[in-house]
Parts: structure tokens; sequence; C-alpha cells
């Protein structure tokens, strides 16, 4: 639409496109596709349009940008722990509950069959949860109690904490011991 107001080829719109350099490196997309500039209506030296295969370091820094975004998006995130056939787990339903259920087995990486109320459906292992409680619980048992809290086991893919963190932890934060003043724009009042 923009082409066709601004008088413009849509082809020619796209070649200029492909042959402006990329955000952040030094080639065009047209550059790394061909090794050269591509020919278009402003004039240009002959030694631009002949092919130049430099890519070595615009690959790298490919590869590096999307290593850099991958950090990024991956922030906050861990591994959960593979879930074993036949353990007791708390599956989320459609409807966002958390339901008692059995995993059956690991159709493929994260992905689970579990038996939910006699239904066999396939889950994501964020949708699951490991459980102390048995799969086919006694009526008199609540199903969230202490003892159908949701566990959550050290995984394989999680660094494991020393054992002398787990001793230490029953003592007092320790606290600064640097002398705490008030702003300096606060000497004119009376702070309690």
């Amino acid at each position: 639409m923009k082409c066709r107001a601004a008088g413009v080829s849509e082809f020619q719109a796209l070649l200029d496109c492909r042959n402006t350099p990329s955000e952040g490196m030094d080639t065009s997309p047209a550059q790394r596709l061909f090794g050269r500039h591509c020919k278009t209506l402003l004039p240009s030296s002959g030694t631009l349009l002949m092919p130049e295969f430099s890519l070595h370091n615009d690959a790298a820094e490919l590869c590096a940008r999307k290593e850099r975004r991958r950090k990024y998006f991956n922030r906050g995130k861990h591994v959960l722990c593979p879930v074993k056939a036949g353990e007791a787990i708390r599956a989320r339903s459609p409807t966002g509950t958390w339901t008692l259920a059995e995993c059956l087995r690991e159709v493929a990486p994260r992905s689970y069959e579990v038996l939910v109320d006699g239904a066999v459906r396939r889950r994501n292992r964020k949708d699951i949860w490991a459980t102390a409680a048995s799969p086919d619980p006694d009526p008199e048992t609540p199903l969230f109690g202490p003892a159908s809290a949701p566990v959550e086991a050290d995984c394989v893919g999680e660094p494991a904490l020393p054992s002398s963190v787990h001793e230490d932890s029953a003592q007092p934060l320790r606290r600064s011991t640097r002398e705490r003043r008030p702003p300096e724009h606060f000497k004119d009042f009376i702070l309690s």
C-alpha cells in the first residue's frame, strides 16, 4: 500500500530493504546471500558488484546475536525433573485445576501420557507436578493435605547445593555493619 501511494514498485522496495545493512552488522542480507551488493537505481562502482566472500565474521556475529537472544529469553527458566512411569502426579486440566493423576510413559522430551480420571491424556512437563500422594487415594484421605503437597526432587540438570548450605541455613542472616545515615536533603527535617 505504501509503495503504491509513493509511486514505487514493491519489488524495488524489497530490493532496497534487502540491500540495507542489518542493525549491528556491517553487511546486508543480500551481501550475506550473494556475497556482493545488488544493483539498484543508485549509481555504484563496479567493484561493489563483484563477489567478495568474507562471511566468517558475519556467521560468528549472527551466532553471537542468537546466543545473546537465547540467554535473555531463558532468564529465570529452570530444568524440570523427568517424571517416571507409574509415579503419582498432579496434572493441570484444560480448565486450569490440578487433578491427581498417574504418569503412564514419556512420549517425547517433556511430553507425557497421564491417566487422569480414567482417561489417558498427553501433558507437557510444565503441566505436571510430582506429588507425594498415591494415584488412587483412600476416600477418607484429603487430597490437599500435607501428604499431597507438590514435591519437586533434585534434578540432574539443576546444580546441586553443597550439604554445608543446607546445614547452615538455620543461622540468622548477617546484617551489614555499615553506618546508616539519612540523605542530606532531610537534614532540615526531624525524622523519628
